[in-house]
C-alpha cells in the first residue's frame, strides 16, 4: 500500500521539476547554431500560422508576412520547444500512470477469481456433501421403514399382554 502514494508523489516531482528542467536545457542549448537556427525556424512558422488564423475571418489579404526579429524568434522558439518537453514529459507520466493502473487492476482481478474458484471449489465440496447425506438418509430411511410393522405389532403384543 505505501508503494501507491510514493509513486504518485514521484509522479508529481517530475512533472514540477520538468518546466525549470527543459528552461535550463534549452538555455544551455542555445549557444549552439543548430540549436538556435531550429528553434528560430519553429517560431517563424508559429508566427506565420499565428498571423494567418487571425487575419482569416477579416477581410485582408496579405501577400507576404514579416518574420520575427532573430532574437524574439529564438526566444520564442526556445519557448515552444520547452513547453513541448513539458507536454511530452506530462504524456509519458500519463501512459506511466496508465499502465500502472492496468497492472493494479489486473491483479486484483486474478486475486478475486482466485477466490471465486476457490469459493466453486468449496460449493462443489458442500453440493458432494449434502448428495452423500441425502443418500444416507435415503438408505436410513428405506432401511427403517422395514422395522416399522415389526416395531408396531411387538408393540401391540406388548400391550395386549399388560390387559
Amino acid at each position: 500500500m505505501a508503494i501507491l502514494p510514493l509513486f504518485k508523489v514521484a509522479i508529481l516531482a517530475i512533472r514540477q521539476a520538468a518546466k525549470p528542467m527543459a528552461n535550463v536545457l534549452i538555455a544551455r542549448s542555445i549557444k549552439y547554431d543548430r540549436v538556435k537556427r531550429t528553434c528560430a525556424g519553429a517560431a517563424q512558422i508559429m508566427h506565420r500560422m499565428e498571423i494567418r488564423m487571425k487575419l482569416f475571418g477579416t477581410s485582408i489579404r496579405v501577400k507576404e508576412i514579416a518574420p520575427l526579429a532573430e532574437e524574439e524568434a529564438i526566444k520564442q522558439g526556445a519557448t515552444l520547444i520547452s513547453e513541448g518537453v513539458v507536454f511530452g514529459i506530462g504524456i509519458s507520466l500519463l501512459v506511466l500512470e496508465t499502465r500502472r493502473a492496468k497492472w493494479s487492476e489486473g491483479i486484483k482481478n486474478e486475486k478475486l477469481e482466485k477466490s471465486f474458484v476457490n469459493l466453486d471449489e468449496r460449493l462443489d465440496g458442500i453440493e458432494k456433501s449434502m448428495h452423500d447425506v441425502d443418500h444416507d438418509v435415503s438408505v436410513l430411511a428405506s432401511s427403517s421403514a422395514s422395522f416399522l410393522p415389526l416395531k408396531a405389532e411387538r408393540l401391540q403384543r406388548m400391550q395386549q399382554g399388560q390387559t
